[in-house]
């Protein structure tokens, strides 16, 4: 009985993505979301983006919901403009929210923490707009010491045909031959660490890393995952997600500066 209770609790945050993604479709074909427009529209909005990377999806990618591509990038950016949005800075947002003064609606774009390839892909449209963004760099990743445990458990998943793990003290060996069994397995391995101690969760795919011989806090995995391996330090990092001034914000929201 709970193998089952957890297999039917998998399938139904796996759908989560897919269904949020149907219903604003739905909204936007329909009309809709023009309809209720001068019922929602207010002062502004904040738009969270992770990844940014050129390459199509691969069969299995679990992750993908995290990820955009340079060209939708350029799409979003035109389309906020077009809209009658004003791409600003949180400092300006922030400006604008204490004083009252709104002006115009206005747009700020924000990528969680601090990926590679944000400075690879992200960072050049945004200077050849002349355009503001945050990145939000949680300390521990900026100076080496984080776990993206979440990336690291679909590294294992991909080079493995199956995976026997101990979840919520129930012994279990989940296929892996497909990428749907790819994907099934996943879900059920990343929704239960989700349910635990963040620590124990680095520790259980810690210990998974190991059995297939993948190192997750290796040079290629930092080079692949960090956006700023040196520029960004504990001391300057906490600066890319506030209202302050300092080199820290410089170095994450430099766009228009440079």
């Amino acid at each position: 009985m709970r193998g089952a209770g957890w297999e039917a609790s998998d399938a139904v945050m796996s759908r989560r993505t897919t269904f949020l993604k149907a219903m604003l479709s739905a909204l936007h074909y329909s009309g809709a979301d023009a309809m209720i427009a001068p019922l929602t529209r207010r002062i502004g909005a904040i738009l969270m983006l992770h990844h940014v990377r050129p390459e199509k999806p691969s069969s299995f990618e679990p992750n993908h919901s995290l990820k955009v591509t340079p060209d939708f990038l350029e799409q979003v950016i035109s389309q906020v403009i077009a809209s009658g949005f004003e791409i600003v800075a949180l400092d300006e947002a922030h400006f604008r929210l204490i004083e009252g003064n709104y002006g115009k609606p206005f747009v700020c774009f924000t990528f969680d923490d601090g990926y590679r390839d944000n400075l690879e892909y992200a960072y050049p449209i945004f200077k050849r707009h002349n355009l503001p963004f945050a990145i939000y760099v949680p300390t521990e990743y900026a100076d080496g010491y984080g776990d993206l445990w979440w990336l690291a458990l679909e590294k294992v998943i991909a080079q493995v045909e199956a995976v026997s793990v101990k979840l919520g003290g129930v012994q279990r060996r989940l296929r892996c031959g497909t990428p749907a069994a790819k994907d099934a397995a996943f879900q059920t391995i990343y929704w239960w660490l989700r349910s635990i101690d963040e620590a124990d969760a680095r520790a259980f795919v810690r210990e998974l890393c190991e059995g297939v011989g993948f190192i997750p806090g290796g040079r290629s995995a930092r080079d692949h995952w960090r956006a700023y391996p040196a520029p960004l330090r504990a001391g300057q990092a906490h600066a890319c997600g506030g209202a302050c001034r300092d080199g820290g914000e410089r170095a994450a929201l430099g766009a228009r500066d440079r």
